[in-house]
């Protein structure tokens, strides 16, 4: 099937992934532990829009994947992705990160980090296990669009994996296993692979060869997957062709909470070469969020600009900024989406801004760096991290960030989705192609391995 797939709008799955009428996208950042504060955004978004629903059954059943259409991760952000696509409340995901998180990050191995990774996989496995058992990708247990980013190592390059039905290698071929069938939990386990924590995952990709080594989707400079599922929802190559268009597509980024990592000079000379390799990884992953966070807001106006450096700020509009009026600036001349960007500052001044106390004090600088790890995972810290999360979704998450032109039918007020001039899920006309020098040459077998998972 692949391209030539036919929509199926009797499957929940497909009336999500089907181009027609709005859509919305979710994405999640990785983070390690720290999903858990993205989790407390997550259930004041949830919140937030089931009280759009009058009061009955509809709103009751109400979970997230019922009004996005995609939901995509990273890392710990590929677990809250799956789960929420799964049809799953975020409160129960908060059950299950507390649950999990003190299991998975129990013990550090000896020399961890320096000659093994710091943590034992097998445990991550056994979760992925337990939560996620045999569903894979094809399965109708997957209610909505799903999306995870990896990094294989054995060929350097950045992949998407996604439900898409439409993809490129759904379906195999003579030498290509189906990304049908691939595990949710091998597809998860391969995102979470964080370098230094947890060993890389092997996945049999090509019948009879080597598996391909994966690794955390960070790595790829995936950390925050906002752009690549943009891309991907929209560029025709991979067959979803969904519009862009501030009344066609809302796009939703959540983090799992940020800091600036700082360094006197005389603290980095005393470092281990190989802990500053670490460090300097660490710093690379956050700049390369930080510019896809600067892109999207570029490329749109947010109602609640997300701070971005000391130069640009919010990318506020300097032109009203001369007049005293605060609003985004974007450098098209229309915006290709709505695009909102949640997450918290875990640093003192970020946590002193959301009031955020203990026993009536301030949080101290260990409090504060046990946040700030990835792996800190004792039940004083899980809490603050779900009480921090919930800060911030209280603070930051508004209902007029979701426009009612993304209304579900059910929700009250909404506007209605209006249903293409050429029937429900219909394609939009397909671009000719551009003559190239070669036309009419064949063309070679392209290996897989490129920019996207399968291409």
């Amino acid at each position: 099937m692949g391209a030539s797939y036919q929509w199926n709008l009797a499957r929940s799955r497909d009336r999500h992934l089907a181009p027609g009428g709005p859509k919305r996208i979710l994405t999640i950042d990785g983070g390690g532990i720290r999903g858990l504060l993205s989790c407390g955004i997550l259930l004041h978004i949830e919140n937030t829009l089931r009280e759009r629903i009058p009061p009955g059954p509809e709103r009751d059943r109400f979970v997230l994947a019922d009004y996005y259409d995609f939901i995509a991760g990273t890392s710990t952000g590929s677990i809250v992705a799956a789960w929420l696509a799964l049809g799953n409340r975020v409160s129960d995901l908060q059950e299950l990160y507390l649950g999990m998180g003190s299991t998975i990050f129990s013990k550090a191995r000896s020399f961890g980090q320096i000659f093994v990774a710091k943590f034992d996989g097998d445990r991550l496995d056994d979760q992925l296990r337990t939560h996620l058992g045999e569903i894979t990708l094809d399965s109708e247990q997957l209610v909505t669009g799903l999306g995870v980013t990896a990094k294989r190592m054995d060929t350097g390059s950045a992949w998407l994996l996604s439900n898409n039905p439409r993809a490129r290698f759904w379906d195999g071929s003579e030498t290509d296993r189906p990304n049908a069938e691939y595990t949710l939990r091998h597809v998860v386990r391969a995102s979470a692979a964080a370098p230094a924590y947890f060993d890389h995952v092997d996945v049999q990709i090509e019948h009879g060869r080597d598996p391909g080594a994966f690794m955390d989707g960070a790595v790829a400079g995936l950390n925050n997957p906002s752009v690549a599922f943009w891309l991907y929802t929209t560029l025709p190559g991979y067959g979803l062709n969904w519009k862009t268009g501030p009344e066609e597509l809302l796009i939703t980024s959540v983090g799992t909470g940020h800091y600036r990592q700082r360094f006197e000079g005389r603290t980095l000379g005393r470092m281990a070469a190989l802990q500053q390799a670490v460090f300097s990884l660490a710093g690379s992953i956050q700049d390369v969020a930080q510019q896809q966070l600067l892109l999207m807001q570029a490329l749109s106006t947010p109602c609640q600009p997300y701070p971005i450096n000391a130069d640009v700020d919010a990318l506020a509009n300097p032109y009203d900024l001369e007049r005293g009026i605060a609003s985004p600036y974007c450098i098209l001349d229309k915006p290709l989406f709505q695009f909102q960007r949640y997450d918290a500052q875990i640093d003192e001044v970020g946590l002193k801004r959301m009031g955020i106390m203990e026993d009536g004090d301030w949080l101290g600088p260990r409090m504060i760096k046990n946040l700030q790890a990835m792996d800190c995972a004792n039940g004083a810290n899980l809490e603050r991290l779900k009480r921090i999360g919930e800060r911030a979704g209280d603070m930051y998450v508004k209902d007029e960030h979701f426009p009612a032109g993304f209304d579900l039918d059910v929700m009250s007020g909404a506007a209605q989705t209006p249903a293409p001039a050429n029937g429900v899920g219909a394609e939009p006309p397909i671009p000719q192609a551009i003559p190239s020098p070669d036309r009419g040459m064949a063309r070679p077998r392209r290996a897989r391995g490129g920019w996207f998972f399968g291409s």
